[in-house]
C-alpha cells in the first residue's frame, strides 16, 4: 500500500470513528457551502443548514413566494448517520456511513439529484442516489463532491462516477449527454478510471487523484483547466493533466485551478482576472502551466470555488487571495489581493469551505466562522445583511 492510499484508509477510519464520538462533544467536524447555502456535518453524524431554501436544499419544505425561504441559523436536517455533505447550486448531497448517497433539492434540468428523476424535479426530502445502467442504489461510496450541477462518487474499489450535466464532458463517460443517474467514469470506450484517492468537482469540470499522486480531468478546457494549452474545448474522457506529481489535494475554481502538494507547497493555473493565482502577477494574465506560488509553504488545506482561494498552514493559521468585494477574503478590506493575506482574527483553522462570494470555516474548538456575502443568510450569524469583512461566529452549531 503506497502513502495515497494509505492516507485515504486512515481518512476514512477517522470519518466512521466520528460516529462513535460522545454526542456531548459532536461540534461541527466538515463544512460546505452551494450557491447561497451552507451545511456542517457534526462528529455524531447529524446534518446542519442555514441559508437558502427556495428548492428544498435545506432539508425543508420551501415556502410559496413572497416568502424569502431563508434559515437564518442551522437547523437540523433529517438525515442522520452522515459522513460527508457536497452542495451544487441549489441542491445538497450527503454521503452515509452505510456507502449509499442521498441527495434533495432542485433537480434542475440535468438530473443532479441523480434518482433518475424528470426535469424540474425538486424535493426536500432526500431520495437516494441511482446507478444509471441498473436502476439500483449506487453503494460503496467513500467520498462526493459536486459543484454548479454535476456530481461525483468515489467507490471503496477506486472507481469514479458521475451525474448531473454532461454538455462539456464533465461526467466523462465518452458523451456530452446530462445524466439523471449515476454512470462510470472511463478513460476510453472499453477503460474505467480506476486507483482514484480523491475527487473534485468544478465549473462543468471534474478531476480525480490517483494512489500515485497524478491528476487525471476530464470536462471543460475552459482556461487551460486540462494543464494544456490546446485549443480543444474539452475531453470526453479522463485524461492525465501534465506537470503534476505528488499532488494530496485540489481545490477547482470557476476557471483558476489550484492543487496541494504532499511537501505543503500550491501550485496554481488558469485565469487571473481577479489575481486567482496567487503570484503577484498581473489581472489580465492566464498561465496554462501549474506553477508553484512561492510565498505559501507548510500549507495543509486548501479550497476555492469562484475568484478567490482559503489555505490553512500546518499551524492553523489562514491565508487568502482572490477577488473581495464582499470582504470574502476576511482582511476586513474589500481590496482584491493577488497575494496571499492572513486572516488575523482567526487562529486554529481545521475545515475550511468557500462559496461564491463567501467562506466558512472550522477552529480546533468546534467553532464555525464565515464571513463575505449574507443576502442569502449563509453567514448563518441570525440576520441578512450585505456582507462581512471579517469572520462572524456561526449561530447554534457548537456543541
Amino acid at each position: 500500500m503506497n502513502a495515497y492510499s494509505l492516507k485515504l484508509v486512515v481518512s476514512l477510519v477517522a470519518a466512521l470513528s466520528l460516529l462513535s464520538s460522545n454526542a456531548a462533544l459532536a461540534g461541527p467536524k466538515s463544512v460546505t457551502v452551494g450557491t447561497g447555502h451552507s451545511l456542517a456535518v457534526k462528529s455524531d453524524g447529524s446534518v446542519w443548514g442555514w441559508g437558502l431554501n427556495d428548492a428544498g436544499q435545506l432539508g425543508s419544505a420551501p415556502q410559496p413566494w413572497p416568502s424569502s425561504n431563508i434559515i437564518l441559523t442551522p437547523a437540523q436536517v433529517d438525515i442522520p448517520n452522515a459522513l460527508a455533505v457536497a452542495a451544487p447550486c441549489f441542491t445538497t448531497h450527503v454521503l452515509k456511513a452505510d456507502g449509499t448517497v442521498w441527495a434533495y433539492g432542485d433537480n434542475e434540468i440535468f438530473g443532479v439529484l441523480g434518482n433518475n428523476s424528470s426535469s424540474g424535479y425538486r424535493t426536500h426530502i432526500p431520495v437516494q442516489v441511482l446507478v444509471g445502467s441498473t436502476n439500483t442504489p449506487l453503494t460503496n461510496v467513500v467520498a462526493i463532491s459536486a459543484f454548479a450541477f454535476h456530481a461525483l462518487a468515489l467507490k471503496s474499489d477506486g472507481t469514479v462516477w458521475a451525474w448531473g450535466q454532461g454538455s462539456q464532458g464533465q461526467l466523462g463517460d465518452g458523451t456530452e449527454t446530462n445524466r439523471f443517474a449515476a454512470v462510470q467514469v472511463m478513460v476510453s470506450a472499453s477503460t474505467p478510471l480506476t486507483n482514484a484517492v480523491a475527487i473534485y468537482t468544478g465549473n462543468n469540470i471534474s478531476y480525480a487523484i490517483k494512489g500515485d499522486g497524478t491528476v487525471w480531468a476530464w470536462g471543460w478546457n475552459a482556461n487551460f483547466a486540462l494543464g494544456i494549452s490546446s485549443t480543444t474545448p474539452n475531453s470526453l474522457w479522463a485524461v492525465q493533466v501534465p506537470g503534476l506529481a505528488g499532488i494530496i489535494a485540489l481545490a477547482p475554481g470557476i476557471q483558476h485551478y489550484v492543487a496541494l502538494k504532499s511537501n505543503g507547497t500550491v501550485l496554481t493555473w488558469g485565469r487571473n482576472t481577479n489575481g486567482e493565482l496567487g503570484d503577484g502577477s498581473k489581472l489580465t494574465a492566464t498561465r496554462s502551466t501549474p506553477t508553484v506560488i512561492s510565498t505559501l509553504s507548510g500549507i495543509k488545506k486548501i479550497a476555492t470555488h469562484w475568484n478567490h482561494t482559503l489555505a490553512v498552514k500546518d499551524d492553523g493559521t489562514l491565508w487568502t487571495w482572490g477577488r473581495n468585494d464582499s470582504g470574502q477574503l476576511g482582511d476586513g478590506t474589500t481590496t482584491t489581493r493577488t497575494r496571499p493575506v492572513k486572516v488575523s482574527t482567526l487562529s486554529g483553522v481545521e475545515e475550511i469551505a468557500v462559496g461564491p462570494d463567501y467562506s466558512l470555516v472550522i477552529t480546533h474548538d468546534d467553532k464555525a466562522f464565515a464571513w463575505g456575502a449574507n443576502d442569502d443568510g449563509q453567514l448563518g450569524a441570525g440576520y441578512v445583511s450585505t456582507s462581512s469583512l471579517f469572520p462572524i461566529q456561526v449561530q447554534g452549531i457548537t456543541p
